[in-house]
């Protein structure tokens, strides 16, 4: 599934595609130094001196006076000649990634292809759910372009995080919601006690994620976790898939009695 997954994903590659080939608009972003150095380090990479390539970007980025735009195309240029071919060092290639991430100066256009490139390293190395992680991260904190919009709907599929179904729309539903018992062990001196509790309901209808918010006594918190788990719901459905429902919120009464 992973391999699948990266299948799709290599006709819109940063990481994996040919020779770096910048859009106009963007091209202008990057000194015509840089990207005739990067040019020259993907020719070298392509004829298998992966060596002479990383030695020629690192050259240039000794130069303190790059800006972040010039920076963040060499690290990603680097990421790419790591990763290329067999033997490839792909922590080597994560790690220039994360560090083009981290520049504060990156435009938006290069940093959608920075995040893009590493997500397509996180599915090769068999890693979906991070990969998702790191869109959705970006996409939550800049937006996103329409291809990681893209990456983001198929690895949610190949996740699991949607599946497909034919129903339509709806909310969760509880199914099964037993009462709680209480516990041996807990303090009785009140009617009744109360605790506060946020949870997720999976694709399949399964609790997930339970939270303690808050409560009257501590002591009765493992049981309410405990409660919550056995609960079962009918999965939400939005758009012809089954979706996972975040932050259901939920008081469970224990019953001195």
């Amino acid at each position: 599934m992973v391999f699948k997954v990266f299948k799709k994903f290599t006709a819109l590659s940063v990481l994996t595609g040919a020779l770096f080939a910048f859009a106009p608009a963007m091209a202008q972003d990057i000194s015509r130094k840089t990207e005739r150095e990067i040019a020259e380090a993907m020719e070298l990479s392509e004829e298998g001196n992966r060596a002479g390539a990383v030695e020629r970007i690192n050259d240039r980025l000794d130069d303190r006076g790059l800006n972040d735009t010039d920076r963040a195309a060499l690290l990603l240029a680097r990421a790419k000649t790591h990763a290329a071919g067999e033997g490839g060092d792909l922590a080597a290639a994560e790690a220039d990634l994360q560090a083009a991430l981290a520049l504060p100066g990156v435009p938006g256009w290069q940093r959608d292809e920075v995040v893009q490139a590493l997500a397509e390293l996180y599915v090769f190395q068999g890693r979906p759910e991070q990969a998702l992680s790191v869109l959705r991260d970006h996409d939550s904190l800049y937006g996103s372009s329409d291809t990681i919009q893209q990456m983001i709907h198929e690895l949610e599929i190949d996740t699991g995080v949607k599946i497909p179904t034919d129903l339509p729309d709806r909310p969760i539903k509880p199914v099964s919601t037993r009462a709680p018992s209480f516990p041996a062990g807990c303090a009785r001196g009140a009617p009744e006690y109360k605790v506060s509790v946020v949870f997720d309901v999976s694709v399949t209808g399964d609790p997930v994620n339970i939270r303690i918010l808050d409560s009257t006594d501590p002591c009765l918190a493992p049981a309410a976790m405990t409660t919550v788990s056995s609960w079962r719901f009918d999965p939400a459905v939005q758009s012809g898939y089954f979706v996972i429902t975040r932050d259901v919120p939920v008081t469970v009464t224990f019953t001195a009695g």
